[in-house]
């Protein structure tokens, strides 16, 4: 534990004491201990986070004890259960403020069963966090507890615990003491493989003070805590920091305004892949922010691929198109988060209409898996093209995936919609973009949601660049010659239809898929592929969605983007307008903080389309070259417009890959309570980017966010 905890104490202080020019936590008292904190903020710590100890009734010093103040040697005053406590400055990230909080329990003796000797200094600490200093004491909340036993000995039996796993976010943890040494530990079974094995923990719960002594920094003691640097004993050395880092998470508290959002990305540190889930746990359960989680995977240090996974409420049924060949697979992610088994039944069906692959499989409460089609329990086999449907006995949360393995060997991955049985709709649907010739192909694929046959017209359109009505635009699709096609779904089967990709120059247009009289619209997506030097480098898709008259997306940039260079990034967003007459949208851009960043105004003609990076609409040039916010578009004409996300990268290679990003319709009520990221990967090549951004009507959001492992249990990330 010594070199994982080591601090130079002078470049600590240095630290500590930079004053916080404003409030801290609403407290704004004196600083008596210089380390940048009021002590009345202090003392509010120590009081929220104090622990509850079980010492053991027979210990032979009975409690710990009050030190006589303004000696600086430690001199007992009375044993009766005093307890010390200290707050500073852990320092701030783009995951927040972050104070560490010690809580010391001195005592008269260590009387254990080796090395017996006068007095005794021993320590339990929390790492609190909260998104910025300001927020009141409510919405400071614990991520990490220590409790330090035989520390910097050969039996050192310190441990390290999430705050989630021993239900201490919002309150102080249980501390068990073990009897004479005064080792301190989690659990009780814990205890017994302390000290070497020798340590033994008793269940008696003891009161000690309600109210910390706050004993200040070494440099500034308070009430009369002089004794903390004397020799006779190892405070001194316990009053840094026990966290060499201060970024990792089971759990993370989220807050921001209307308009506003929060990112923060994973590190990928873990040398194997870690698996889990995460749950999205607002505090107003009628309305769940939005959400999308990026995960990308690097091959040899090179990003080869990324794709957006949004939040999604939990299900019953739901069917999914799903290809399985040679160099396509693809995979599914279930999360169960009941306190129920689920029981998964599960087919697939052809082009045809015919089920076969019937199964079932068990997913435990609180659990998640994640297969490819082709292995078990599904067991598909290499079928080619059909649909994936499934019916769950609680209703659980679902991510499909498709991988392309390219002429590279590289595993290009693209989300695709999960079309929930019950959620059948008579609009027209849209894909806001499509991108043909120049190395773009687009695949469209509709999936029938019933157990009827569908049918109805799919019409491309053209941007309509300076035009009052776009031109229907004229494409080689399925090796024909044209802008509109007719489709016909056999019952829970699939439609596909692609571009052939053969011009030199790249066009881009729109999408209307709509359906026969008194049909059900198809779902579907769009699968753009783009291919540099005869190598396929990107794939991404587009759910099909209807229209609205104002969406909400996440937008970011960093980097020189608009000369390649390698890392930069910059969001893209594709507008269809669906409406006869031309449309007037307004564009209004906010920081993460909710505070305006922009406005325009653009107009896009009847049926027509515009796809622009950020910093290419008029108003948004002069953005810093990294940022981080939330766009709305809107229009006047109800109904009128359709809007996707699309995420441009360069990679290391200087690869242009591409991740769309889902759009947030506002006449879309959004789910009520917790909502799933239903598949995370961590380490092994994976890192996961989280985003999360205020649900539509003017909504403040807050709340947590929870990682769990495969089996339920809270999973440890390491964020920035």
């Amino acid at each position: 534990m010594k070199d994982s905890r080591q601090v130079v104490l002078a470049i600590l202080w240095v630290f500590l004491a930079m004053p916080l020019a404003a409030q801290v936590g609403g407290f704004s008292g004196a600083d008596n201990d210089h380390d940048g904190l009021p002590d009345d903020f202090e003392q509010a710590i120590l009081e929220k986070f104090r622990p509850t100890w079980k010492i053991s009734a027979t210990d032979c010093d009975i409690l710990p004890a009050e030190f006589l103040p303004g000696v600086p040697v430690p001199t007992v005053k009375a044993q009766n259960g005093t307890i010390y406590g200290q707050v500073f400055i852990r320092g701030s990230s783009a995951l927040g403020f972050f104070v560490e909080a010690h809580f010391y329990d001195l005592w008269a003796a260590d009387c254990g069963y080796i090395n017996s000797h006068p007095l005794d200094a021993e320590h339990v600490s929390v790492l609190v966090r909260a998104m910025d200093a300001s927020q009141p004491l409510s919405e400071w909340h614990a991520s990490q507890w220590f409790a330090g036993a035989h520390e910097d000995t050969i039996c050192d039996s310190s441990q390290f615990a999430s705050a989630a796993i021993i239900d201490s976010e919002d309150r102080g943890a249980t501390i068990w003491l073990s009897r004479g040494k005064h080792g301190a530990f989690f659990t009780q079974q814990a205890c017994q493989f302390g000290g070497c094995g020798l340590d033994r923990c008793e269940a008696s719960t003891v009161i000690l003070s309600p109210s910390p002594v706050n004993i200040g920094e070494p440099n500034a003691p308070l009430n009369g805590a002089v004794w903390t640097s004397s020799d006779r004993w190892p405070l001194l050395v316990k009053m840094r920091t026990d966290f060499p880092t201060f970024s990792t998470f089971s759990s993370l508290s989220y807050g921001f305004p209307d308009r506003g959002a929060v990112s923060f990305s994973t590190t990928g540190s873990p040398v194997s892949t870690v698996t889990g889930y995460a749950s999205v746990q607002n505090a107003a359960a009628a309305a769940s922010p939005a959400g999308v989680s990026i995960f990308g995977f690097r091959r040899n240090n090179v990003l080869v691929t990324e794709a957006a996974v949004p939040n999604s409420a939990p299900i019953d049924s739901g069917r999914i198109y799903a290809e399985v060949s040679s160099r396509v697979n693809t995979g599914l992610g279930i999360a169960n988060p009941t306190s129920q088994p689920a029981q998964v039944s599960f087919f697939f069906t052809d082009s045809n209409g015919q089920n076969f692959g019937y199964g079932t499989i068990a997913i435990p409460a609180k659990g998640v898996i994640g297969r490819f089609l082709n292995e078990s329990p599904f067991n598909s086999g290499s079928f080619g093209a059909g649909t994936f449907t499934f019916t769950s006995s609680v209703a659980v949360s679902v991510v499909a995936l498709r991988g392309l393995t390219n002429e590279r060997g590289e595993f290009l991955i693209t989300t695709l919609p999960v079309s929930p049985l019950s959620a059948a709709v008579g609009q027209r649907v849209v894909f806001p973009q499509l991108a043909d010739g120049g190395g773009w192909t687009t695949q469209f694929v509709l999936v029938n949601p019933t157990d009827d046959v569908l049918s109805g017209t799919v019409e491309f359109f053209e941007p309509g660049t300076g035009k009052p009505v776009a031109d229907p635009l004229e494409l080689v699709v399925n090796g024909q010659t044209r802008s509109t096609l007719t489709y016909t779904i056999a019952p829970r089967s699939f439609w596909l239809a692609a571009t052939a990709g053969t011009s030199a120059m790249t066009r881009v247009g729109s999408v209307r898929v709509t359906p026969s009289s008194s049909n059900t619209a198809p779902s579907g997506v769009a699968i753009f592929s783009f291919r540099r030097s005869g190598i396929v480098v990107t794939e991404s898709g587009v759910a099909a969605m209807p229209s609205g008259s104002a969406f909400r997306l996440f937008v970011e940039s960093s980097g020189s983007f608009n000369t390649g260079e390698s890392g930069s990034l910059q969001t893209g967003i594709a507008i269809a307008n669906v409406a006869e007459t031309s449309v007037v949208l307004s564009l209004e851009l906010t920081t993460l903080a909710g505070t305006p960043a922009g406005l325009a105004d653009v107009v896009v003609p009847a049926r027509g389309q515009l796809a622009l990076f950020l910093n290419q609409f008029p108003g948004f040039s002069v953005l810093p070259s990294s940022f981080q916010g939330a766009l709305r578009i809107s229009t006047s004409t109800p109904a009128a417009i359709s809007v996707i996300g699309l995420r441009g990268r360069y990679n290391e290679r200087r690869d242009f890959l591409v991740a769309t990003t889902p759009a947030v319709n506002e006449s879309v009520a959004s789910p009520a309570g917790e909502t799933l990221f239903p598949y995370i990967a961590e380490g092994g090549g994976y890192t996961t980017q989280f985003i999360l951004s205020s649900p539509p009507a003017g909504r403040a959001s807050s709340g947590w966010l929870r990682f769990y492992t495969s089996s339920g249990l809270p999973l440890n990330l390491s964020l920035k």
